[in-house]
């Protein structure tokens, strides 16, 4: 640069000039070379159509099922089940399931009939060994499916050679300040996790609008030996399947589903936490991928700073800031337009600074509480 030509600088600056160009420079390669290619997550679609079985595991939402579980019911796929399994409800489902038993035929029903300190990992055995398809998709009670193509778009993935079919839950828009910091965590953890998955590293961020080949399930040994462990569910079981090419990703409109949840504190952290503790079973390339993303946007904010101290390069450091700022907003508009995300672009930009800092503080917190208990 003609400017840096005409410039004395001391190694220390040169240093800096070479960090802050380096992050961003790799920050860009992300999200144009990952990022962007979400919105383009299709195949063709399969030769033979597969019989499907939706497994829809509940607790006490029966106004949900009311509202949502139509729509399921009324796919124009031709070959598909609908496996609802309760998980010892107290509400109004039972009789919300009976009525639409005896409307829908291709409906059937199980109950985990007590009380267990592994609900969610009961709901799913017994959906899948109440299914009769060859393919296994699992959402929950509140989810909203985009219409009556759903299954079809979902079916594009199911080819042969595929065990796993990742598709995407946006968390549905309500008012409040925890459902706003939720569909963040959500949404930006998914662009990640989508866009590893797309460029051969396959990694799991949610277990709702996930399709999983039957026998393939069952094969994992399902949840042996972790029975009790906290927060692992499917997610242990769609880690150990995955392999480098055994899956497929559809992102596209008529795929993509909405979760319509409560949200508060609790919830909020509990999913963090959540996502932390299921670190340890992504292998080392995923943890690596995933840090180095965290860590690349922190140093350039961080480097970015240093550089607006020295005088002679605080012109570059608004320049190289600026590029990297327009491409987030593109990227992340286009990519949260896609995906259905609505009302948190401005907050994104903020947040992907911020959360691997609250990840790592939540890290160090979950340690401490565990060394205090024992």
């Amino acid at each position: 640069m003609e400017i840096l030509n005409n410039l004395s600088l001391s190694v220390t600056e040169y240093i800096v000039i070479g960090l802050l160009v380096f992050t961003c420079l790799t920050i860009l390669y992300g999200y144009f070379r990952f990022f962007l290619k979400i919105r383009s997550a299709d195949v063709d679609a399969a030769n033979q159509l597969p019989g499907i079985t939706v497994v829809v595991t509940s607790c006490n939402a029966a106004r949900y099922l009311e509202r949502f579980l139509p729509s399921v019911l009324e796919q124009d796929y031709p070959d598909y089940e609908v496996v609802v399994v309760d998980k010892y409800s107290y509400d109004d489902t039972e009789r919300v399931l009976g009525h639409m038993k005896a409307k829908y035929e291709r409906l059937k029903l199980t109950f985990v009939t007590e009380q267990t300190s592994f609900p969610d990992k009961m709901a799913y055995v017994l959906g899948a060994k109440a299914a009769t398809k060859e393919w296994l998709i699992f959402i929950d009670g509140q989810t909203k499916v985009p219409g009556k193509n759903w299954l079809w778009d979902m079916a594009r993935g199911m080819q042969e050679g595929k065990d796993v079919v990742f598709g995407y839950g946006n968390v549905k828009y309500n008012r409040g300040f925890w459902n706003h910091l939720l569909r963040l965590q959500y949404s930006m953890r998914a662009m990640l996790c989508l866009s590893f998955s797309l460029n051969g590293l396959g990694c799991v961020y949610d277990t709702r609008n996930v399709a999983l080949r039957k026998e393939a399930f069952f094969n994992s040994g399902v949840f042996s030996g972790m029975l009790n462990r906290k927060y692992a569910d499917n997610e242990l079981i769609l880690q150990g399947v995955l392999k480098k090419n055994n899956y497929s990703v559809i992102c596209t409109k008529n795929s993509i589903v909405s979760y319509d949840q409560y949200v508060d504190r609790r919830e909020w952290q509990e999913t963090i936490e959540k996502h932390l503790l299921l670190l340890r079973d992504y292998d080392l390339k995923q943890v690596i991928m995933m840090f180095l993303d965290g860590f690349l946007k922190v140093a350039f904010v961080g480097v970015f700073l240093v550089a607006l101290l020295i005088p002679k390069l605080w012109l570059l450091a608004i320049i190289m800031f600026s590029v990297k700022l327009l491409s987030q907003i593109i990227t992340y508009k286009l990519v949260q337009r896609h995906l259905g995300d609505k009302k948190i672009l401005l907050s994104s930009l903020v947040c992907e600074v911020l959360f691997p800092v609250i990840y790592c503080g939540e890290r160090v917190f979950i340690k401490l509480k565990r060394n205090n208990l024992s």
